[in-house]
């Protein structure tokens, strides 16, 4: 604010609108769209006195002021620390940290606030003297304290304050009302992002997010709470932040209720005078910040292998190198054989390594996004080598000798052959072919890649002498029993190696398990051939062989015949018959039904279809000598298998409850029935009766089979159902969304089936539950409340209706502006209008004045003063941070009317020193409308003098000026004169008499122009009390006034 010394005349501070960029947080943005902690909007305050000094070696008189402000609706005070700037009342400033304000020794200055009573005592002395103090520091001003200009108390109290505040700084900034930080910030999708909240408010603060997709959440150590999401916050915690999907520039916007300003917090606005609050108070605040979210990158990881290589048994360490595109902190996890290793879970990773072991490590990012590696490294172990011989060793033949290997693994392992000391060449595999002579050393080693080899193994295999077969001979007993009983068997064997011999018995061919020595008991029936061969445990003799049981008396077959567990009628049924030949000769059987013989069928078991009261017969028959045993026959009783079908809902939606009908018959309708219900293969437990409520997708298969009482089940039946999916419907919010403003709002609807497509969908949209009408498309002309609820819903071609879309928008409100009259005004000359704005989402607003139609350039706050004419046009307009324009409201007030005019005329003739008649002439006032004159000379009022006439004594370059007053507010212009041919140069303006005395009573001794009051000789601090009555009524003034001391 520019200060100049003080004028005769009244001054006006006149508020100033420029344009402007401020620069917060790191971003550009302009002061109409900002968020800030807090915002004060300044006016007019109590005034204190003239001040006097040097500023920057150059003398300067300033006015001092304190600057009146809201806070929550309550008053408070701030003092200016930028002299050279002018201020601009009726626009919001911005609450800025100390380092922003760029401001120097704002602790000296805060501490002066501490110290003064300038905000609660409004007492001029105090407010120069504190003002006077924070120039002193923030502008580099010093105060006169020697030539007397200054009153001497303001400059005792200015010294004290800057004695105090240079020795006793304040030793901290007083916190913001909120500060929310970073201002921006960004994370890959999937992961949160955290923002921390500082507020003097007690309360809750408010959450805001601009888009839906977006959810707040607390933040617990420092991990985020994603399981919870929150709408408020406490300062002093910490807030975080995810998103459905990847997002740009979402707008998070935290709102307090009110929150402590403490004196001493900075308040600018670009290009104006910065201020600083010298009460403390509480105001509302909001500070918003953004955050975006990116695509999500996977990582990827690799395994180092240790410097030494790996042993096997032997500990070792393996690091994982791991990357994330997204700088996301990554888990790992280590395992062994496909089995994660509890613990294992770092970079590094130590284990000992077994042959075979696979080991890898997968790193996992904040969303799930994984990688692995397998661990690849070479072995420096000392390995072992495994030698196998073939199954036996023919000498004079070729044989295949395998090797294997422990302790190594891999390709690349060598096998070292060697035949009676001397290396193979060319034969390195596992497998070695060659031909063995009695006596031959074949031995083998392994090689490692490391080239670590192993000790030689020596196959143990080759004898050292050619080996001969085992001979043996074997007779039948000597008493063997006609037709055959238990018979002992001695073999008798020998080697001419003098190789120990085991024996292998045969019956028929084939093996006698459990018996490996000479000697065989046994029981033989006729025809049995017993066998033997002997081993020395290399080779094997040729086997013996004798047939010793003599046959005896042939004895027919019998043969038994029962019906089997369950009998279909109408279905193949097997039938086992149980015959045997006494002789142990070999049977047929004869097989019938109602005694047609079947002579394909001719085995122990025969398939037939029967039905009731059929008869089946069998017959066991010796195929060598065709003895017959006696027919056996059976007469079974069936069962009928059920049969069963689905009935498929009437109207099938895909994925929703539907109830299907088993319709089972048993064939006799007897037996209850049973159901054993499946979807998709598998048995839907507890569902055994006709009727299933089950919801089913167009993929899958229900079935149902029916169980009689029998036990028997019927065939499989299948629910070949038509089904309809439900469609589905998204809805998006407005980008832009004005509340109380039709907008558009957008749906996408979907149909899985074949029966619609996205274009023959029919929507159904509601706000608050209420239907449109007439809406039945994908978009919207909606206009709705603020917190109304938008829904959306569609219907396919068959009469399907989706889920309910709804979404409560995020949006702002229109601003509303009114004009509140003044009581009274003057047409051409200067009067405050004052518009009156509201916000619903609580935003300080901006105002646009026009006369006439044309905007009123550099007016931008809540009041403007400006001279009307009488057929002028005035409107106002309220814009808030969003550039969003109210309803323009019209200056419609009648309040207004044309100032009276006056004029003087003097006698004929004037002698000076000699009483003279001035006569008053009024225009512009109705006839018969009382007027009160106020007569002054020389700027003197003089007392008592009412009327359009005053008789006067005049001296040369006297002055004569009177002022009418027409009713309350009718107050003409003030005539002056001298009663001489030359008009004065300088006529001093005379209020009417009412205001003189009021004004004289409400500041004598601080005004400047108190000196200029009616008063002859008289200082004005003199006048002790005065008394004031007055009553306009029909142009009569009555004037008391009471003095002490001094003339008239």
């Amino acid at each position: 604010m520019k200060l100049s010394p003080p004028r005769f005349d009244r001054r006006r501070i006149l508020a100033v609108l420029a344009g402007f960029v401020v620069f917060l947080g790191g971003i550009g943005l302009s002061l109409a769209t900002v968020d800030a902690a807090s915002a004060v909007t300044p006016r007019n305050g109590p005034k204190g006195a003239v001040v006097h000094g040097i500023l920057r070696g150059k003398p300067l008189t300033a006015q001092t002021i304190l600057f009146a402000v809201d806070l929550n609706g309550a008053p408070s005070f701030m003092f200016c620390i930028d002299i050279d700037t002018a201020i601009e009342f009726g626009v919001a400033y911005s609450e800025t940290d100390w380092s922003e304000a760029q401001v120097p020794n704002l602790a000296e200055v805060a501490r002066v606030l501490s110290q003064t009573t300038a905000t609660t005592s409004r007492d001029p002395v105090e407010i120069a003297a504190a003002q006077a103090a924070i120039w002193h520091f923030s502008d580099g001003f010093d105060l006169d304290v020697s030539s007397g200009k200054n009153h001497a108390a303001v400059v005792a109290r200015y010294q004290a304050l800057v004695a105090d505040a240079a020795q006793n700084p304040a030793t901290s900034e007083p916190a913001g009302t909120l500060d929310v930080s970073p201002d921006v910030a960004s994370a890959s999708y999937g992961q949160p992002v955290f923002f921390d909240v500082a507020s003097t408010a007690d309360g809750p603060i408010g959450i805001e997010l601009s888009d839906s997709l977006v959810s707040a959440h607390p933040v617990s150590g420092e991990v985020c709470d994603t399981a919870t999401t929150i709408a408020t916050i406490t300062a002093g915690a910490r807030l975080c932040v995810t998103s459905a999907s990847p997002r740009a520039n979402v707008k998070i916007t935290l709102r307090t209720q009110a929150a402590p300003l403490s004196a001493g917090r900075v308040f600018v606005r670009p290009n104006r005078q910065k201020l600083i609050i010298g009460k403390a108070g509480a105001a509302q605040s909001n500070e918003s910040v953004t955050a975006s979210w990116a695509d999500n990158a996977r990582p990827t990881v690799t395994v180092e292998c240790p410097a030494e290589g790996v042993r096997f048994g032997v500990p070792a360490t393996f690091a994982a190198r791991a990357n994330d595109p997204d700088n996301d902190a990554l888990r790992y996890q280590w395992s062994v054989n496909g089995s994660p290793v509890e613990g294992a879970n770092e970079a590094l990773f130590t284990h000992a390594m077994a042959p075979g072991d696979d080991v890898r490590v997968t790193v996992t990012d904040a969303v799930g996004q994984s990688a692995s590696a397998d661990v690849n490294c070479s072995t420096n172990t000392t390995p072992v080598a495994l030698l196998a011989c073939p199954t036996q060793v023919i000498l004079g033949a070729e044989n295949t000798f395998s090797a294997g290997a422990e302790g190594v693994e891999g390709a690349s392992v060598r096998f070292e052959w060697a035949l009676n000391g001397t290396v193979v060449a060319g034969v390195e595999g596992p497998t070695f072919t060659t031909v063995v002579n009695a006596g031959d050393d074949v031995r083998v080693r392994v090689i490692a890649p490391s080239g670590n080899a192993s000790e030689a193994v020596v196959a143990s295999c080759i004898p050292t002498e050619v080996n001969e077969a085992p001979e043996v001979t074997l007779n039948c007993p000597d008493s063997v029993p006609v037709g055959g009983g238990s018979m002992t068997f001695v073999a008798r064997g020998t080697d001419r190696n003098g190789d120990e011999l085991t024996y292998t018995w045969f019956l028929n061919g084939r093996r006698v398990d459990g018996t490996a020595g000479a000697e065989l008991t046994i029981d033989l029936d006729p025809g049995d051939i017993v066998g033997v061969e002997a081993s020395d445990g290399t080779l094997a003799s040729v086997r013996a062989e004798v047939d010793c049981v003599a046959p005896g008396i042939n004895e027919p077959p019998v043969v038994s015949l029962s019906c089997p567990t369950t009998v279909v009628y109408g279905e193949p049924t097997v039938f086992t018959a149980n015959g045997s030949d006494p002789d142990g000769d070999a049977i047929e059987y004869r097989w019938a039904v109602n005694g047609t013989v079947d002579d394909a069928q001719t085995g122990p078991q025969a398939t037939f279809i029967v039905d009731a009261g059929d008869r089946l017969s069998v017959q066991a028959i010796e195929s060598a000598s065709g003895s017959t045993s006696a027919v056996v026959t059976v007469d079974c009783v069936g069962v009928i298998r059920p049969t069963v079908t689905i009935t498929c809902p009437i109207s099938l939606v895909a994925g929703e409850p539907a109830t299907f009908i088993a319709n089972g018959s048993d064939g006799t309708g007897q037996s209850a029935l049973t159901y054993r219900w499946a979807l998709n293969g598998v048995p839907l437990d507890g569902q055994l009766t006709a009727r299933l409520v089950i919801a089913v997708q167009p993929t899958d298969r229900l079935t149902v089979s029916a169980l009689s009482q029998d036990g028997v089940v019927s065939a499989t039946a299948s629910a070949d159902c038509v089904s309809n999916s439900r469609p589905t419907v998204t809805l998006s919010c407005p980008q832009d969304l004005v509340f109380g403003e039709p907008a558009e709002f957008v749906a996408v609807g979907a149909d899985a089936d074949a029966d619609a497509d996205a274009a023959s969908l029919v929507y159904e949209w509601r706000v608050d539950d209420a239907v449109i009408d007439g809406q039945t498309a994908a978009t919207a002309i909606l206009t709705i409340r603020r917190g109304a609820r938008v829904s959306v819903s569609v219907v396919d071609e068959a009469g399907l209706r989706s889920e309910v879309a709804t979404s409560t928008c995020v949006g702002t409100s229109t601003p509303t502006v009114r004009i509140e009259c003044p009581a009274s005004f003057h047409f051409g000359e200067p009067v405050v209008v004052r518009a009156v704005g509201e916000d619903g989402d609580g935003d300080s607003l901006s105002f646009r004045w026009s006369r006439n139609g044309e905007v009123v350039a550099g007016e931008a706050g809540p009041s403007i003063t400006i001279a009307l004419g009488a057929g002028d046009l005035l409107s106002v307009e309220a814009l808030d941070p969003t550039a969003t324009v109210s309803a323009a409201a019209a200056f419609d007030c009648d309040t207004g009317s044309t100032r009276p005019t006056v004029t003087l005329a003097c006698a004929e003739n004037v002698v000076f020193g000699t009483p003279v008649t001035v006569t008053a002439s009024i225009a512009g006032v109705a006839a018969g409308q009382p007027v009160v004159y106020t007569w002054a000379v020389n700027g003197k009022v003089l007392d008592g003098e009412t009327a359009s006439t005053v008789t006067v004594v005049l001296k040369p370059d006297d002055v004569v000026a009177v002022t009418a007053m027409a009713g309350a507010h009718a107050v003409s212009n003030t005539g002056g004169t001298n009663c001489t041919s030359v008009a004065p140069t300088e006529v001093p303006q005379v209020p009417p008499t009412p205001e003189v005395l009021a004004y004289r009573v409400e500041a004598a001794a601080v005004r400047a122009v108190a000196a200029s009051l009616a008063t002859t000789g008289t200082d004005p601090a003199r006048i002790v009390g005065v008394g004031l009555a007055v009553a306009v009524a029909g142009g009569f003034l009555l004037v008391i006034r009471r003095r002490l001391g001094g003339a008239n």
